[in-house]
């Protein structure tokens, strides 16, 4: 073969992928391959802002939330936060001169429908605080046809009840009345001809355990609030 034969002309090969291209190729099939599960409990909408993360620079790590753990945690609902029960005081709490829509608006949840005789009852959980003698449980509300409070019930614990019973021995007269019970003490309110019978009272019950770590849950309380006569 002479060597003015001219040789088969080569075709010229493409030029590789560039490097930048092979990592958006490789972070894509990966990540597809990953979140195949997602595919089918999120559909396409997830996966197509993740893939946007993705092809914009962000870390693939980072789209997924896996990087530390801390990004993958989330917050109490915006719900769940507005549902928990306000601090209020029991000056607040233990009056007669409110109104359903009072209650409704002061207390982020409320339950209604618990009617009893012809009084309709509105329920509150109920927090004052977190100091030892502070109360803890929920208050309802029963109103009467006029939509005035004729009686307020509050069920709860508290780890002191003096605070209570100073407060309600200077606003409704509550006193001491014995029992043949030594594990139970009874405040009333005396009652002019009721012939011992008492409208308002309130029990308190000592827990059956007391630990040093739960001093707010050490008393058991029970009180029934009358709407004063005068």
């Amino acid at each position: 073969m002479g060597d003015n034969e001219q040789k088969p002309q080569e075709q010229p090969k493409p030029p590789p992928p560039t490097p930048i291209l092979n990592q958006v190729i490789l972070a894509v099939i990966g990540l597809l391959l990953v979140l195949s599960p997602i595919v089918v409990l999120s559909g396409s909408g997830s996966i197509a802002a993740l893939l946007a993360k993705v092809l914009s620079g962000e870390p693939v790590l980072t789209s997924l939330r896996m990087g530390d753990g801390s990004e993958g945690k989330s917050s109490a609902p915006p719900e769940q936060a507005e549902s928990l029960p306000p601090i209020v005081e029991m000056s607040e709490v233990f009056r007669f001169d409110v109104s359903p829509d009072w209650v409704v608006s002061r207390f982020p949840r409320v339950t209604s429908g618990l009617a009893i005789l012809n009084f309709q009852g509105y329920r509150v959980p109920l927090v004052t605080g977190t100091a030892e003698d502070d109360l803890a449980g929920t208050v309802t509300y029963y109103f009467d046809a006029s939509r005035q409070v004729r009686r307020i019930v509050f069920e709860g614990t508290t780890g002191n009840p003096n605070r209570l019973l100073a407060f309600l021995a200077t606003y409704y007269g509550f006193v001491y009345r014995p029992t043949n019970n030594p594990a139970v003490y009874l405040y009333v309110v005396p009652e002019e001809g009721s012939r011992g019978e008492t409208h308002s009272y309130l029990w308190i019950r000592p827990r059956g355990i007391l630990t040093n770590s739960d001093p707010q849950h050490r008393f058991d309380l029970s009180l029934v609030l009358e709407r004063p006569s005068r």
